[in-house]
């Protein structure tokens, strides 16, 4: 399975579409983002997300949840969804009054090879109990004990894993002992350029840094649960 990755955009949406008209993503390939694609942020509104269409345009198959997809104003996250075609993923946020159905905890994805669950994890923005909580209606759960539950679960039932993961490439390293061996890592939100996967515990992290300048490129068995290729395009 050739699965392409991307994180960081930052709004750069002219040089992610340079970058994926050059490499012409060939059908049946799986394109994941790994979160903060938005260039507005919670501090600086923008009424309109240009990348969002783009990405639904170039054929996203889904995102994870970074800290800029993530938004303490309502309106603004239901607004993010109807400029979205593809999903947003989050494993570890919960929606504590159930009224916003603006994300999906896990996609699950058939392939000729084989079964793929995929998960998205975002950064903690407070902690369980706080006084945002009830302001809010949001609660963030420890990554290190919503997304491990999930991927075993995954891996018993034969499905390989894929984490969109934006919480950052030092969490990635402790996260992955905790995780099925084999399971894919995209990582995100360090802007850290990982030229050649990194292997924890039988896991393959990687990440593309920042504002669009790479595209990565994974060749993945799902089957056997390893990579067969990578390269980090520009």
């Amino acid at each position: 399975m050739i699965i392409f990755h991307s994180n960081d955009v930052h709004g750069h949406e002219h040089e992610l579409k340079r970058l994926c008209l050059k490499h012409r993503m060939q059908k049946g390939a799986l394109w994941f983002d790994s979160g903060d694609a938005l260039r507005g942020s919670n501090t600086v509104f923008r009424w309109h997300e240009p990348v969002l269409s783009l990405m639904g345009e170039l054929g996203c198959t889904a995102m994870a949840m970074g800290n800029r997809e993530f938004n303490y104003q309502r309106w603004v996250m239901r607004r993010r969804a109807r400029e979205r075609s593809f999903p947003l993923l989050c494993a570890n946020l919960c929606d504590l009054r159930g009224s916003l159905p603006a994300w999906q905890e896990m996609l699950t994805l058939q392939s000729p090879e084989g079964m793929l669950t995929v998960l998205g994890a975002t950064p903690v923005q407070y902690p369980v109990g706080s006084f945002w909580e009830k302001v809010f209606g949001f609660r963030f759960i420890d990554p290190m004990k919503a997304l491990p539950p999930l991927a075993e679960a995954a891996s018993q039932r034969g499905e390989a894993v894929v984490l969109l993961s934006h919480l950052g490439a030092d969490v990635d390293k402790e996260l992955a002992p905790l995780l099925p061996a084999g399971t894919l890592i995209l990582g995100g939100h360090t802007h850290t350029v990982l030229s050649e996967p990194l292997s924890v515990n039988g896991c393959w992290i990687v990440q593309t840094g920042a504002f669009a300048r790479y595209l990565g490129r994974i060749d993945y068995d799902v089957r056997n649960r390893c990579l067969n290729g990578y390269a980090l395009l520009e």
